[in-house]
C-alpha cells in the first residue's frame, strides 16, 4: 500500500511540475515577444540613425596632408602654395613656387602616398614674379585638419544633405570672383544625384559665399 502511495505521489509531483512548466512558458512568452519587439525596434532605429548620421566628410577619401607636405618639402624645399586642388577621389594636384627660379611655378601630384613632379606649369599668360608672390599661401597658414568639418558645413550651407564632395580647391581669391583676390579661399564643390553647389570658405572657416546650380 505504501508502495502504491509512493507511486501516486511521484505521479502527482510530475503532473504539478509539468503544469508549473507550462505556466512558466505561458508567463515568459509575452516577455520573449516583448524582447524580440524591442530588439527589432533597436535595429530599426540604429539603421535610421546610421542613415541620418551620413556625412560628406566620412564618405570622402581624404589625402594624407602630413605626408603630402613632407614629400613636397623633400622634393621642393620651401613650400609656398600657388594652388592646391583635390578631385573627388582625393588625388591632390599641388602648384608650388620654384624656390630656385621664383618666377616659375611647378606642378606636383600626390595619390595614395605616391608623390610625382615637378612639372613646370604652362600658363596662357605667364604671371610676373610680383603676381606669383601675391598669389602664394604659406603652408604654415593652413589648417588642413579643419577640412572634414568644412565639408559637412558646406553640405548644410548648400542644403544638400546627401551630397558628396566633388572637389576642393585652395587659392587666393577664386576663379568665379566670389572672394577678394588677396583672400585665401577654400572652395568645396558638392554634388548629389540632381543638384550641385560651390561653397566658399575663408581659412578660419567662415562661409564667404554659396552658389547653387
Amino acid at each position: 500500500m505504501s508502495h502504491d502511495d509512493s507511486q501516486g505521489g511521484a505521479a502527482g509531483d510530475g503532473t504539478a511540475r509539468s503544469g508549473g512548466c507550462r505556466r512558466a512558458i505561458r508567463e515568459t512568452c509575452p516577455r520573449r515577444v516583448w524582447l524580440q519587439a524591442m530588439l527589432a525596434a533597436a535595429l530599426m532605429f540604429a539603421g535610421a540613425g546610421a542613415q541620418a548620421g551620413r556625412s560628406a566628410s566620412a564618405a570622402y577619401p581624404w589625402t594624407d596632408f602630413d605626408d603630402l607636405f613632407v614629400q613636397a618639402r623633400q622634393r621642393s624645399g620651401l613650400v609656398r602654395i600657388y594652388r592646391l586642388s583635390l578631385d573627388r577621389a582625393g588625388v591632390a594636384t599641388l602648384l608650388l613656387q620654384n624656390p630656385r627660379q621664383p618666377d616659375y611655378v611647378d606642378r606636383y601630384g600626390y595619390d595614395e602616398g605616391e608623390f610625382t613632379g615637378p612639372e613646370p606649369v604652362k600658363f596662357s599668360r605667364y604671371p610676373s614674379l610680383a603676381e606669383i608672390e601675391r598669389q602664394l599661401i604659406p603652408r604654415e597658414d593652413v589648417d588642413f585638419g579643419r577640412l572634414p568639418a568644412l565639408a559637412d558645413l558646406a553640405c548644410d550651407a548648400a542644403n544638400l544633405p546627401d551630397a558628396n564632395v566633388d572637389g576642393i580647391v585652395l587659392e587666393r581669391g577664386d576663379a568665379d570672383g566670389h572672394a577678394p583676390p588677396a583672400t585665401p579661399v577654400w572652395t568645396f564643390r558638392l554634388r548629389d544625384a540632381a543638384r550641385s553647389a560651390d561653397v566658399y570658405f575663408s581659412l578660419d572657416g567662415r562661409i564667404l559665399h554659396v552658389v547653387r546650380h
